[in-house]
């Protein structure tokens, strides 16, 4: 059972009713990424700058999400960057009051039926192998291959075999 309507796609949000809660969580989760990842190196010059500012730049560097909502609050976020013909997600979390409930997981599925929905995507990396969580819900897809139609390859790869 879903938990969430269709997420909303950070790039095709940044406009509409739901403008100023896109823009204002993904500016505030940049100012505040964790100070032990990655993108929080890659990006360290950009979190001074206004919002909007950001906003812009991440979409030049191909950076996206998807927030995912509940009673009008973001409950899920997963952020992804485009790498060629496959979207890298570096970050899936369930704000505060909503962990612990399977919503990553779900968001993560949402991830998947994105990514495959988009046609010159033919795979996804989830994280770099570096997070238990991310890893377990990775196994999980493993086990569900045939039910999600999908192939998981080592390193966090998953392939959409129809698109191969």
């Amino acid at each position: 059972m879903r938990s969430f309507p269709k997420p909303l796609v950070v790039s095709k949000s940044l406009k509409g009713n739901k403008s100023k809660l896109v823009k204002d969580y993904v500016a505030s989760w940049v100012k505040n990424a964790n100070p032990k990842g990655k993108f929080y190196k890659k990006t360290r010059f950009i979190r001074r700058l206004p919002g909007s500012i950001i906003l812009r730049l991440l979409r030049g560097l191909k950076y996206d999400g998807l927030l995912f909502e509940k009673n009008g609050k973001v409950a899920v976020h997963v952020f992804f960057q485009r790498h060629g013909n496959a979207l890298h997600m570096f970050s899936v979390a369930a704000e505060q009051g909503f962990g612990g409930k399977g919503l990553a997981t779900e968001a993560l599925e949402g991830f998947l039926e994105y990514a495959r929905a988009v046609p010159e995507i033919k795979s996804v990396r989830i994280g770099a192998g570096e997070h238990k969580g991310v890893m377990a819900i990775f196994k999980k897809f493993k086990q569900r291959e045939h039910e999600l139609k999908i192939i998981v390859r080592d390193g966090g790869w998953i392939d959409f075999p129809e698109k191969q």
